[in-house]
């Protein structure tokens, strides 16, 4: 029986460090995107001092869910840990991840550490970690270019106070895949026998694929992969690979290949035209000025969509049937109205308990073709306020109904606050 490879997207938590800073309610989309898709696992940034990193982290926590959400922790800051965990609680599949470089030339020049201080700190973050979180993983980075013996010695203290994952990432890139074989293979053999393995392959000879392929057969669990494929392992091909190559492989992962193609195609799409647009989801606006007053881009989701069904058309009434979930409070409603979007309307505020005045409502474009994603914002008005909301999806009355909620859960969220 072929073993089940996990993959987990590290495109959103590069984003920002390779092509330029992705708007809050971007990442939200992408998140959800990736989710849908079937990937195992979604890396994001981590919790810094900033109010929008942990409402970020805090908002996908209830937003996702087959796929793992991993936040990383800073490895010589203890108190950034709880806060951290603080965010991440609520999510369906939490994993907390402790960073930490092993060869000398990082711990040198990028933490300035000698290396008994490195250890010392893996240990410590480690075991606070896992004192919050079931699943806990330690990442070797520059794992290529350490030390057999300090590599051994890192992942001991890691696995010992309670990583129940080992990730080794390789940032020099110079490998075939026959030597990254081999180099996995030996971390694999040192691991106890239910600690989970993952790889990040460098793509700086053009070969993380095939290198991700020979971890695979070395033994390696899960593999980092990036939607466009130029600094790790590919979304849109690794995937397939493994797939085609299953028998050889004794592995395949859970990614939905039918759809896998347009997904990426899809992620690249937001990934441009959010950067176009150069501009954030904004929240509560002056109704003077039209300029944002709340500093965080989106909120946590007190209110989330789980399906909609419409019936239109011109000889009879629209009507919509809408479920979504307050927390866990599963709530449903049927309404009609002129058209399928004010029918939808109707039913979320009905289960809302509430209606607000709809001041403005727009729908566009963001990718092209018949299957192109429509994006919708409309801004209600409330207490003297309006609150902006978007939406993202092929079915624009789809779009719609996520841009009404997304203003929703900024009032509920306005009104929790005070």
């Amino acid at each position: 029986m072929a073993r089940r490879i996990s993959v987990s997207d590290i495109s959103i938590r590069h984003a920002d460090k390779y092509d330029g800073k992705l708007p809050f309610r971007a990442k939200i989309e992408l998140a959800k995107l990736l989710d849908k898709l079937g990937v195992s696992a979604i890396e994001v940034g981590p919790v810094s001092e900033g109010r929008s990193d942990y409402l970020l982290v805090k908002s996908l926590a209830t937003a996702l869910g087959g796929s793992a959400l991993v936040v990383p922790v800073d490895l010589f800051d203890a108190g950034i840990t709880e806060k951290t965990w603080e965010a991440l609680k609520d999510a369906r599949h939490p994993r907390l991840q402790v960073c930490a470089p092993v060869s000398t030339v990082q711990m040198e020049y990028f933490c300035h550490k000698k290396p008994a201080a490195v250890l010392e700190n893996i240990a410590a973050r480690v075991a606070a970690c896992s004192a919050l979180c079931k699943e806990v993983e330690f990442a070797a980075t520059d794992f290529t270019r350490c030390e057999n013996e300090f590599l051994v010695q890192s992942v001991k203290a890691a696995v010992d106070n309670g990583a129940t994952m080992v990730t080794i990432a390789d940032a020099a890139g110079d490998l075939l895949p026959d030597e990254f074989f081999k180099a996995v293979k030996a971390v694999r053999d040192i691991l106890p026998e239910g600690v989970k393995l993952g790889v990040v392959c460098s793509n700086g000879l053009f070969l993380a694929d095939a290198c991700a392929i020979a971890a695979v057969r070395a033994g390696a669990d899960e593999i980092k992969v990036t939607a466009d494929g130029s600094y790790a392992a590919s979304l849109e091909y690794f995937p397939q690979i493994l797939h085609a190559r299953t028998e050889l492989c004794e592995a395949d992962s859970e990614i939905c290949h039918t759809g896998l193609q347009r997904a990426v195609e899809q992620f690249r799409s937001i990934c441009e035209e959010s950067r176009k647009k150069g501009r954030v989801c904004s929240g509560a606006l002056d109704t003077e000025s039209g300029e944002d007053k709340e500093p965080a881009e989106s909120v946590p989701e007190t209110y989330r969509l789980e399906s909609f069904l419409i019936n239109s058309g011109n000889i009879i009434t629209s009507t919509c049937h809408l479920r979504m979930k307050k927390g866990e409070e599963m709530l449903e409603s049927v309404c009609v109205g002129n058209g399928p979007v004010d029918a939808s309307f109707h039913a979320v505020e009905k289960l809302l308990g509430r209606s607000y005045e709809l001041d403005d409502f727009k729908i566009r474009s963001v990718t092209e073709g018949r299957e192109a994603m429509g994006e919708t914002e409309v801004l209600l008005r409330y207490d003297g306020k309006i609150y902006s909301g978007r939406g993202v999806s092929t079915d624009i009355v789809g779009s719609s109904i996520l841009a009404y909620i997304n203003a929703a859960n900024k009032i509920a969220f306005e009104e929790e606050q005070a």
